[in-house]
């Protein structure tokens, strides 16, 4: 594989890039409500004259625009296909005008930036920008702008897969340093668990009754849950139950979460409470029910992968550190590593997402995107014979459906 010398990489555009970053974070597109950041997506495909596809992933969750897939033809000789990925929408209403101040762009009221994850939609803009300029070679690229990942994954998870035909992909949507390079993310389960008691009058007849949320406390207490041992996550999330001040609750829910890099940590997680919930049942004389589900599953990529050697390759040419991670966060590569798309998440440089406080320095804006280009490039001079042996990669993983 040719390598190219970090001297040679071409440079940014200081203010079209702040310029861009601004006009993306004050559109207003959350999670479900994404169409004004997809039609602004639309928009740009059009006038830069690439065409693009619009799926019907939002019929499965009640939201008003689907996933939009932008198919490049690549310029290289390179026989394989490049999948790119962001995600559009945002966890909550982002800041209408944002600040700069000493080489930091941040939110200017009580609202989240956005970075998380406009930085990424940027750095595709700019990789398509350059493209349309004739400005890059690069390889077969399947572009795809991923709609209500902060809400569960639910853009990748019913996203159009019959028109992804990528073998390799990059997912630029993480917070931390810029140069670490997630190569391993956990699976996360959702539970749900009822205790089930006897309702009576509080006043009248309350020995009569059986407390479901007394139960609830006693299992929580028995549990006595870290918030994180051994980069577990074993929380409760929610807890709903009882009808009025006057009554034995008969019934109280509780939901959470199980995260973890190893199945059978969740599985094990998973057996302690279902042990206490039928103990703390058994010793007040009530019952329980539980439940749960996969929310999404966790990945784990050999630093010898192709895409991750690309990967590396590319930082290089940047000259950006390459720091491989793990990281305790889900994003939509552990959707496509499910899929069998070997999928590296890339780490964008802010902090604080999720917060007003958020916030992204603009060295770290402009490499995210001198970033971008590096990887695609790169791409257009990888060896096909090295990028063709990952399909054998993981043997377990589940097919991929045709283009």
């Amino acid at each position: 594989m040719e390598i190219i010398r970090p001297e040679q990489r071409a440079d940014v555009d200081e203010d079209e890039v702040i310029g861009q970053f601004v006009e993306l974070v004050k559109i207003q597109a959350v999670s479900r409500r994404e169409r004004p950041i997809v039609d602004f997506i639309k928009r740009f495909l059009h006038e830069h004259g690439f065409g693009y596809y619009e799926d019907h992933a939002h019929h499965h969750f009640q939201g008003n625009a689907g996933n939009l897939i932008c198919k490049v033809r690549g310029n290289a000789s390179t026989s394989f296909r490049l999948l790119l990925a962001a995600h559009v929408d945002t966890v909550s209403p982002s800041c209408q005008q944002p600040v700069i101040e000493k080489g930091k762009i941040r939110s200017s009221d009580d609202r989240i930036l956005g970075a998380d994850d406009r930085a990424g939609v940027l750095v595709l803009l700019q990789i398509l920008k350059r493209i349309a300029e004739n400005q890059l070679r690069h390889p077969d690229l399947e572009i795809v702008f991923l709609v209500a990942e902060e809400v569960g994954l639910l853009g990748s998870k019913y996203l159009d897969y019959g028109k992804i035909s990528a073998d390799f992909g990059v997912n630029f949507d993480s917070s931390g340093p810029v140069g670490r390079v997630i190569l391993q993310a956990p699976a996360a389960l959702n539970f749900q668990l009822a205790f089930i008691g006897r309702e009576a009058h509080s006043a009248v007849n309350p020995e009569e009754g059986i407390h479901a949320i007394k139960m609830a406390a006693e299992a929580i207490h028995r549990l006595d849950i870290p918030p994180k041992e051994d980069n577990t996550v074993f929380n409760i999330g929610t807890i709903h139950g009882g009808v009025g001040n006057n009554v034995v609750p008969n019934r109280v829910d509780l939901t959470g979460e199980v995260r973890a890099f190893e199945d059978e940590r969740i599985l094990r997680c998973l057996q302690r409470l279902e042990e206490v919930a039928n103990r703390v049942a058994r010793d007040f004389g009530g019952r329980y029910e539980m439940d749960s589900h996969y929310r999404y599953h966790g990945f784990s990529l050999d630093g010898e992968l192709p895409i991750v050697r690309l990967v590396r390759s590319a930082y290089e040419r940047a000259a950006v550190p390459f720091i491989p991670a793990q990281h305790v966060a889900g994003s939509d590569a552990n959707r496509f590593n499910h899929r069998g798309i070997p999928c590296v998440n890339i780490g964008l440089g802010y902090v604080n997402n999720h917060s007003s406080r958020e916030v992204i320095a603009v060295e770290d804006l402009l490499r995210d995107v001198r970033i971008g280009l590096s990887i695609v490039e790169v791409a257009a001079t990888f060896q096909d014979e090295a990028m063709k042996s990952a399909s054998a990669a993981d043997p377990e993983a589940p097919p991929r459906p045709g283009p």
